[in-house]
């Protein structure tokens, strides 16, 4: 099973995809009108069978749905959601501990939310 992660963002949208049970990053796009074309392009590109998107809570949640389900109605994908509450700081807190300072990377993160997000529901799976 391929499976493609998303972080949503009003920004920007952090992706990864599934490599056999680890999850990798891929990129980050631009929250704008090519969004849903550009990710149903990384679907296909990827032969993804199901999709994975980050849920946090109130407002964004609610944006985050509105988003996946016009997503699953372009790629005709099933899409789950997982709880990314906190994904981005724990995500921040292992780039700190690597040794790296998160103004010294001088880039968003987004991609990387995404991965951790997706190795967390791959985790549940097994």
């Amino acid at each position: 099973m391929n499976y493609l992660a998303i972080d949503y963002g009003q920004k920007r949208i952090g992706i990864a995809r599934s490599v056999g049970s680890f999850a990798e990053p891929v990129s980050i796009i631009h929250n704008n009108a090519e969004a849903l074309k550009h990710i149903a392009e990384l679907c296909a590109e990827f032969q993804i069978d199901e999709i994975v998107s980050g849920l946090s809570e109130g407002q964004m949640a609610e944006e985050t749905k509105v988003f996946a389900n016009e997503l699953a109605e372009k790629v005709n994908l099933p899409i789950h959601f997982f709880d990314e509450t906190m994904s981005s700081k724990e995500v921040e807190k292992m780039i700190r501990e690597s040794g790296k300072k998160m103004k010294d990377r001088g880039e968003p993160i987004d991609h990387y939310a995404a991965a951790h997000v997706l190795q967390q529901f791959l985790n549940e799976l097994s």
